[in-house]
C-alpha cells in the first residue's frame, strides 16, 4: 500500500452538505467540527465541489457536488490496514445509503477491493 494515505472521495446523491456531514458523523460515530468529522482512524473534511455542474454526466465524478478529503488522524502510528478497512467500511455504508462514491488516491485499487470485501 502507498505510504501516502491521503484520499479524495467524490460523492453524488440526493443529500445536502449539512446532512452529508451528519450522515458521515453517524456512520463513523465521529465528532463534528465545522466541515470536519474525526473518527478513530481518520479525519474526513466534507466539501461542496465548486467545480460541480448542476447536471453532471454520471461518469464525470470530478463534477459531482461533494468531495471528502480524508487523512489518517495520526499517520505515524496508524496501521495502514486498519485505516484501509475503516475507509472501505465508510464508503460501503455511504453507498448503501444510496450515494455514489468514487475514491481517488494512490491506493484506490486496494481500497476498491476492500470495499467489495465489506459490502454485503
Amino acid at each position: 500500500m502507498s505510504p501516502d494515505l491521503y484520499c479524495k472521495v467524490y460523492i453524488d446523491g440526493n443529500v445536502s452538505h449539512a446532512s452529508l456531514i451528519t450522515l458521515i458523523s453517524m456512520l463513523l460515530d465521529g465528532k463534528v467540527e465545522r466541515r470536519s468529522v474525526s473518527s478513530t482512524y481518520f479525519v474526513a473534511d466534507v466539501f461542496v465541489n465548486k467545480h460541480a455542474k448542476f447536471i453532471a454526466e454520471p461518469n464525470d465524478f470530478v463534477e459531482w457536488p461533494f468531495y471528502l478529503e480524508i487523512e489518517p488522524d495520526n499517520a505515524q502510528t496508524i496501521d495502514p490496514q486498519l485505516y484501509l478497512n475503516s475507509l472501505a467500511s465508510l464508503l460501503s455504508a455511504l453507498n448503501a445509503k444510496g450515494l455514489k462514491v468514487v475514491p481517488s488516491c494512490d491506493f484506490e485499487n486496494e481500497l476498491n477491493s476492500s470495499i467489495k470485501a465489506v459490502t454485503p
